[in-house]
């Protein structure tokens, strides 16, 4: 399985074995405080570690999480109050981490979401015409439609957004500017975040508190990754430059 995600309001679920498109997740509620209409366009994707959830940060500061196995949207986590660049699973499946252009790192407790998700979409779907390209709402379509391709067009409309929603358990601040990037160590130990700032942080999820910045960088770091086995972690920048750090943990005496 492969996750996409895109400016076009759209998450995709693909199948790796034929490269066939099984689930295309549209976005078409958003809206900022006043209600207005604001840009829904999806900045990354994540799955978690078994499989079951697509995670999904937007520019409408919403992070939007879905089944993967029905294309179902399971919840909305709202706090953020920018875009949000970055989403990473903990390795244990057991929280989210969101990154900001408001400078903070949120954490989600996934053992408070709701996977029942909505009730059957309420019956609102986008169907695809193929005589024309153009998509139509549908007041009392199946639950779920397929496209021109046979993939499945799932879409947040109608989402009850009365449902009890997932813990948002800590906010993590200390960033001077936008986090770009976010990852989590396969130890669970430490929560990695690249900034605007240029620096890269470490954070305890334990007590929230930062406890190192790694510095070099000249400029934004947008991409971070962490090695399989932990000890390694890579940057890359704005700077034109990626570097491969090392880190370990030193036990208290």
């Amino acid at each position: 399985m492969l996750v996409s995600g895109s400016g076009d309001k759209t998450a995709r679920i693909w199948d790796m074995n034929v490269g066939n498109c099984l689930f295309h997740l549209m976005i078409e509620e958003s809206g900022g405080a006043d209600s207005s209409p604001v840009d829904a366009g999806v900045t990354s994707v994540c799955v978690s570690p078994d499989g079951s959830l697509l995670a999904a940060g937007s520019l409408d500061t919403v992070v939007r999480l879905w089944d993967t196995s029905n294309g179902q949207l399971l919840d909305k986590l709202k706090g953020h109050k920018d875009s949000v660049y970055s989403v990473a699973f903990s390795p244990d499946g057991k929280f989210l981490v969101s990154g900001s252009l408001d400078k903070t790192l949120k954490l989600w407790d996934l053992a408070t979401l709701n996977r029942e998700g909505n009730p059957p979409f309420n019956g609102l779907v986008k169907k695809e015409d193929p005589a024309n390209s153009a998509s139509s709402s549908l007041p009392n379509p199946p639950a779920i439609e397929r496209g021109e391709n046979g993939e499945k067009i799932t879409s947040d409309r109608g989402f009850d957004s009365s449902r009890p929603s997932t813990t948002c358990t800590t906010t993590l601040i200390g960033h001077k500017d936008y986090v770009l990037s976010v990852a989590v160590s396969p130890d669970g130990e430490w929560i990695m975040s690249g900034s605007k700032d240029r620096g890269v942080q470490f954070w305890d999820p334990k007590t929230a508190m930062p406890q190192f910045m790694l510095q070099g960088h000249k400029n934004s770091v947008i991409s971070i990754a962490v090695s399989e086995s932990g000890g390694l972690l890579a940057t890359g920048s704005g700077d034109w430059h990626a570097r491969i750090w090392s880190y370990e943990r030193i036990a208290k005496k």
